[in-house]
C-alpha cells in the first residue's frame, strides 16, 4: 500500500513547485511599528552609513527612495522640505558575487537599512530594519542561456528594500 496515490503525488509535486517559486526579496522588521496610517503630505530623506565604505551608496539609495515614493504616490511631495523625515542608515551591504550567481550557487546581493520615521516635532513614529536582496521570482534567458549573471545585483537589492519600505508605509495601520 502506498502513502500517496497518483493524485496525491501530483498534489505533492504541485506544492513543492509552488514553494520553490516563492522567492523573498526582502523583509521589514519593526522594533517600533507604525500604529496608524501616515497623514503627512511631504517626505524628506536623510541618509547615513554605518561605515565609510558604505558612504558611496547613499546618493543612489536616496535617488531610489525618492523615485520609489514618487511612483507609489504615497505622499504629495517627495524631497525637501518634508513634514515627515525618513532617516535611513545603510547598516550593511553584501554586493553579491556575479560569478557564483552565474553558476547558480547563490551570490545574491543584500542590503540592510535601519530606518527611523520622525515628524517635524522630533517625535519618532517608527523604527524599522529593512532588508532587500537581489533574488527574483523569474529568470531571463535568450535561446536557453540564463542571463541572471548580467544583473546589477546591488541595484536589485536596493530596489527590493525600497519596495519593502514603500509597501510597509502604504499598508501601515491597516488591519
Amino acid at each position: 500500500m502506498t502513502v500517496f496515490g497518483n493524485s496525491g503525488r501530483l498534489v505533492l509535486l504541485f506544492l513543492c513547485l509552488a514553494l520553490a517559486a516563492c522567492v523573498s526579496t526582502g523583509a521589514v522588521q519593526a522594533s517600533q511599528p507604525l500604529t496608524a496610517p501616515l497623514t503627512h503630505k511631504a517626505v524628506a530623506f536623510e541618509l547615513s552609513s554605518a561605515s565609510a565604505k558604505l558612504k558611496e551608496h547613499e546618493e543612489p539609495l536616496k535617488a531610489a527612495l525618492e523615485n520609489g515614493f514618487k511612483e507609489a504616490g504615497v505622499f504629495e511631495k517627495v524631497g525637501e522640505p518634508g513634514d515627515l523625515i525618513i532617516k535611513v542608515t545603510i547598516a550593511a551591504l553584501d554586493e553579491g558575487d556575479e560569478t557564483t550567481r552565474a553558476l547558480n550557487m547563490g551570490g545574491e546581493a543584500e542590503i540592510t537599512l535601519e530606518v527611523e520615521m520622525v515628524d517635524t516635532k522630533g517625535t519618532v513614529l517608527s523604527k524599522l530594519t529593512v532588508t532587500g536582496n537581489s533574488a527574483r521570482q523569474s529568470e531571463t534567458s535568450i535561446m536557453g542561456r540564463n542571463l541572471k549573471w548580467a544583473d546589477k545585483l546591488t541595484q536589485r537589492a536596493v530596489a527590493a528594500a525600497v519596495e519593502q519600505l514603500v509597501d510597509y508605509i502604504k499598508n501601515a495601520g491597516k488591519a
